[in-house]
């Protein structure tokens, strides 16, 4: 692909809109020049991180009591999360830098997490 959907730069400003612009959670964690030069390390950490805030922000969502079963949002949002902090920790400890090897990870488990936060938004029961 010879461009970009998404600049580093703007990876860099999605992540930090996650936690807010002004909140400084992933200073030192989050910069354009992680994701131009695919520093696996760093860009575990960051997953670590995103991770950890995520599962933050979830502590103050109000889920109804049907949420709560196996298959319901609550459910696949706190494995979603896990699993991307698991991807996190995978990543960090690769040596070799080989961005196609996780990339469709990371958009499944953000995508598994977005649907669940709508799931519970719209009230819909789905049971997977």
């Amino acid at each position: 692909m010879s461009e970009l959907i998404m600049s580093p730069v703007n990876i860099e400003l999605a992540f930090k809109m996650l936690v807010g612009r002004d909140d400084d959670t992933l200073d030192g964690y989050i910069h354009a020049d992680v994701f131009r030069h695919g520093d696996s390390e760093q860009l575990g950490l960051l997953l670590q991180k995103t991770a950890d805030v995520l599962g933050d922000r979830m502590v103050n969502i109000e889920f109804e009591s049907w949420e709560y079963g196996a298959g319901q949002p609550k459910m696949r949002l706190g494995m979603a999360i896990n699993n991307l902090r698991l991807i996190g920790q995978a990543i960090e400890i690769i040596e070799k830098r080989e961005p196609e090897d996780y990339h469709w990870n990371i958009i499944g488990m953000l995508i598994t997490i977005i649907g669940s936060l709508f799931d519970h938004i719209d009230g819909r029961h789905i049971c997977l």
